[in-house]
């Protein structure tokens, strides 16, 4: 019989009770595992651009905590980075002059966008597949300043980075799917964007003003309501 984990939620002056910890990445945040709660109290905002873990419920928790619904205080614990990926995906933020380029969806999928980027293939990392991927989506040559996030959804892990590239604006449709098109969009329009992963557009609106993270954010995203402007 399999138990399923829960971790305890609790809003304490409007303030996201978390245990403060360690990952790979360096400091983090979790849910507590019991109704004794955590030692740490962040905002909504901090609590948004925090890493905290499992990143699953993290997602549920913000997302119903920004639009004022309840959330029960042991929820259970979903942690989308187990079992091992069935997909991993590297992927290239390119900026120039204030704006991001983006790869437009076929008009028959819909007003949406995605980042530059594919899977990883056998022997590569990550950061290789999305040089790699940009240079044969776009005509790119670039390299990796910093990696700015890891997503999961639906059995993906997603990696997504900030690379310059030389000469952006000679960037070029090539090996794309069937109406799939190359577009530069205003890194302040992102939140209001229609994009794949959504929460992370959102992130870097607020990031190319204030700074880039150190260390990455990790979280989870949802294909399902890319058409909603970010708020949170």
């Amino acid at each position: 019989m399999t138990i399923e984990r829960k971790v305890w939620v609790a809003l304490r002056g409007n303030r996201l009770s978390l245990t403060p910890g360690q990952d790979r990445w360096g400091s983090c945040f979790a849910f507590p595992d019991s109704s004794d709660g955590g030692s740490v109290f962040l905002s909504l905002p901090e609590a948004v651009h925090a890493r905290i873990h499992p990143a699953g419920t993290a997602e549920r928790v913000l997302a119903s905590w920004a639009r004022r619904e309840l959330v029960d205080h042991w929820t259970p614990a979903e942690d989308p980075s187990r079992p091992p990926p069935q997909r991993r995906r590297g992927a290239s933020v390119v900026l120039s002059h204030g704006r991001m380029l983006v790869i437009r969806y076929p008009p028959q999928v819909g007003h949406q966008y995605f980042i530059p980027g594919g899977g990883v293939e056998p022997a590569e990392t990550p950061e290789q597949a999305a040089v790699r991927e940009l240079r044969e989506e776009t005509g790119l040559a670039g390299a990796v300043v910093r990696e700015l996030a890891t997503v999961y959804n639906r059995g993906r892990e997603e990696h997504y980075f900030l690379v310059r590239a030389d000469s952006p604006h000679r960037a070029r449709p090539l090996d794309l799917a069937p109406g799939e098109t190359l577009e530069w969009i205003d890194v302040a329009a992102l939140p209001d964007t229609p994009m794949w992963p959504k929460r992370l557009a959102w992130r870097i609106t607020h990031w190319y003003a204030r700074g880039w993270p150190d260390p990455i954010a990790v979280f989870a995203d949802s294909s399902g309501d890319l058409h909603t402007p970010c708020a949170w």
